[in-house]
């Protein structure tokens, strides 16, 4: 699974998961069933009808896929990226990744998103952790630009310069370097830029 097409897959989930959120965050102000996915009050999310509590934020493509063919009127209503030939692309993309997950694991969950952050969206840095349990990794994959949040997306973007930071501890002495150079936008974007600042 570890594969440049994989991490392309997952990049693109990352991006469309936070579509069907949103969709399930509209859904519940209209009064209208979204099926799959929960929002509580504070706007988080769980997925609904799941007994054990480990597994109410953790999604497989198969149960990616379930919860857009059970919503597929209403994400596509929303949604133009849930119309026509994007759609069939979305499906065959998590069948694919789903097929390569049983077919090398035989594990009951081995590639799952694990995490998925866009509480803020139009303000903050969003991002999704999946797990690989084959490949034994962890990838943290942060959304870029968007237009969910076209504005603030761009805003940091033209935030370019260079922001030096020093090399975390536990790389010191490992790394080549004394600091590290992020584009200003990302860096503030991740690590200073919070609405909640228990989120």
């Amino acid at each position: 699974l570890l594969s440049s097409p994989l991490h392309q897959t997952l990049s693109f989930l990352i991006y469309k998961f936070g579509y069907i959120v949103e969709a399930a965050r509209r859904a519940k102000k209209k009064g209208v069933s979204f099926v799959g996915v929960d929002v509580d009050d504070k706007e988080s999310l769980s997925r609904s009808q799941v007994e054990d509590s480990e597994l109410l934020r953790s999604f497989t493509p198969t149960e990616i896929l379930k919860i857009i063919v059970d919503n597929a009127e209403f994400l596509a209503e929303e949604f133009s990226e849930f119309r026509g030939e994007n759609v069939e692309d979305m499906k065959s993309n998590l069948e694919r990744l789903q097929a390569r997950a049983d077919e090398e694991s035989g594990m009951e969950r081995p590639l799952t998103l694990e995490e998925f952050d866009d509480k803020f969206q139009t303000e903050e840095c969003v991002y999704g952790v999946t797990k690989d349990d084959i490949n034994k990794r962890i990838t943290v994959v942060f959304r870029g630009s968007d237009k969910l949040s076209l504005i603030s997306n761009w805003l940091t973007n033209l935030s370019f310069k260079k922001e030096k930071v020093d090399v975390p501890e536990v790389l010191k002495g490992k790394a080549d370097v004394d600091h590290l150079d992020w584009h200003r936008g990302f860096y503030h974007s991740i690590f200073h830029e919070t609405v909640d600042d228990t989120d």
